[in-house]
């Protein structure tokens, strides 16, 4: 990935992390455990435990 690439990903996740309250992740796929929001839910909950970068 390339510097604005990252620094792009890092602005959103940051605005994520700084909302109050709950995010929700929708989806289409009919598997409920094997979706694109299932990975991001990973991702975000290693953010929040671990910081970015």
């Amino acid at each position: 990935m390339n510097r604005r690439t990252d620094t792009t990903k890092q602005a959103l996740v940051t605005e994520l992390l700084s909302l109050s309250g709950t995010v929700m992740l929708l989806y289409a796929a009919k598997d409920e455990q094997h979706n694109h929001a299932v990975v991001l839910r990973e991702f975000l909950r290693n953010i929040a435990k671990e910081g970015f970068g």
